[in-house]
């Protein structure tokens, strides 16, 4: 019999897209876009500053770098500056690309030196500013949820010709959905944003190359997630920045 927890959240990744660019001109509801957090003022992907005129949610503290934002864009106050009300905001970790044989990808091998990985949803990724930002989702504990890592692995041996490997994977340190340790009421899915800078994987020599992301995600069943898990991938392509 299959269990199933919590409704599903996309199960398949977005295309390699890019945020929209705000219109000319006052007021667009529910933009969205990934910012630089700096001296009081976000600066997004787009090179649009972002002024906080007013707050419906928590204030950002200093000591985070990057964002993701959900806002109300008020009105334009230059040719590159807008003011806004913060609707929503979410850190978003600044991870270093890992290359297969580094010694940082040892925790997601076995003992035969196999990259294994537990469940780890990409349910959007998109190319800004030389950074593969991903919106992330993965199971943990509801009480006391445990440590989890993540990254972002480069396969520079399979990485020939024009396509580059990546995989996204996961250590959940046993606290994934699947553990028999664990009642299926006793987990529940988050949600994360990452972003991992991944120029350096274009060859010299080469303007622009073509990516093959690939991760392991639970299956979906009647809009639910279910125990047995599957690969699944998403392609685009990244363009050396001048």
């Amino acid at each position: 019999m299959k269990h199933r927890i919590i409704s599903a959240l996309t199960a398949i990744a977005f295309a390699f897209t890019m945020t929209a660019c705000l219109p000319d001109g006052p007021i667009q509801t529910n933009y969205s876009s990934m910012a630089q957090w700096k001296g009081g003022i976000l600066y997004t992907d787009d090179n649009v500053q972002l002024n906080i005129a007013s707050n419906s949610y928590s204030n950002i503290p200093d000591s985070i770098k990057r964002v993701y934002i959900i806002c109300d864009v008020l009105t334009q106050t230059s040719d590159n500056s807008y003011d806004i009300q913060l609707k929503e905001w979410h850190k978003v970790d600044i991870k270093d690309l890992v290359r297969i044989g580094d010694e940082d990808a040892g925790k997601y091998k076995n003992g035969d030196g196999k990259v294994v990985s537990d469940p780890v949803n990409v349910a959007g990724a998109w190319m800004a500013r030389n950074m593969l930002n991903m919106n992330i989702n993965y199971v943990v504990k509801k009480e006391s949820p445990g440590p989890h890592d993540y990254d972002l692995l480069f396969n520079d041996v399979k990485s020939v010709g024009d396509t580059v490997y990546l995989q996204f994977v996961h250590n959940a340190y046993n606290e994934y959905y699947g553990n028999s340790s664990f009642k299926d009421g006793d987990l529940k899915v988050v949600n994360g944003f990452v972003s991992v800078p991944i120029e350096d994987v274009i060859p010299d020599g080469k303007d622009k190359i073509y990516l093959k992301l690939e991760w392991l995600w639970h299956k979906i069943e009647n809009n639910a997630i279910v125990k047995e898990t599957t690969e699944y991938f998403t392609t685009g392509s990244l363009t050396k920045q001048q």
